[in-house]
């Protein structure tokens, strides 16, 4: 039964160092991704300053051009009207991305979480029903409450003898030897 707990103690370490070990290397491979797509958001984040800036500097540049008073035809308003539309839109969708990305770094972190946990519980926390049973008559083999096979065979053989020779003692003694 020692040895059992023993080897069973042993299994439960190697299994707990098996599965630190991969948390760590988990925690390394999400810390790269981190920092992947931090650098990923600063460019993205310099791009948007610079699309910003540039668009700063156009419309700097048209506040001191005077324009003369020209109509254009509906289609180039049109036009310009899109192109406004575009670039409200293209600095929205930058700024989601951002939060975007934050949000699935938390979700796979919590995914990672969840597996772990369950590969805990599987592996070492539950036992299967052999397992149990095994323990429990070790336990009470142990205790003397639960006999051997080769108990039981040696007490078979005595009742068996008993019933054929209820009144024959010394030969009893013969017989289990």
């Amino acid at each position: 039964m020692e040895n059992q707990d023993k080897k069973i103690g042993e299994l439960s370490i190697g299994l707990l160092k098996v599965l630190n070990e991969k948390t760590e290397q988990l925690i390394s491979s999400i810390s790269k991704v981190e920092l992947i797509i931090q650098q990923q958001n600063d460019i993205v984040e310099k791009q948007s300053k610079d699309f910003d800036l540039k668009m700063n500097q156009i419309s700097e540049l048209t506040k001191n051009i005077e324009i003369p008073e020209i109509k254009l035809p509906n289609e180039h308003q049109h036009f310009i009207n899109r192109m406004e539309i575009k670039t409200i839109e293209l600095k929205s969708i930058l700024k989601k991305n951002y939060i975007n990305t934050k949000l699935l770094i938390v979700g796979l972190l919590l995914c990672l979480i969840g597996f772990s946990s369950l590969f805990y519980a599987y592996s070492i926390a539950f036992q299967s029903k052999n397992e149990i049973v095994t323990s429990y008559e070790s336990k009470l083999i142990q205790e003397k409450r639960l006999l051997t096979d080769n108990e039981r065979i040696k007490y078979q053989k005595i009742l068996n003898w008993i019933e054929k020779n209820p009144n024959d003692s010394k030969n009893l003694r013969e017989f289990i030897k």
